[in-house]
């Protein structure tokens, strides 16, 4: 039997005077597989992998 396990973790931050928002997002993938954009179990999982998400918003 294959287990998969996902962690994120996440941080904001608002600028109040500017009216915007910084995100940054990790997401720790163990046993998985990328198969056209989705993540599936695999029978030959790869140990580990990471994604690191950096965004901005701005409200006018």
């Amino acid at each position: 039997m294959i287990y998969v396990d996902t962690s994120t973790v996440g941080v904001n931050y608002f600028f109040k005077e500017s009216n915007s928002k910084v995100q940054f997002e990790a997401i720790f993938l163990n046993n998985l597989t990328a198969s056209n954009g989705t993540y599936d179990a695999s029978s030959t999982p790869i140990s580990f992998s990471e994604l690191f998400i950096l965004s901005f918003q701005m409200g006018f």
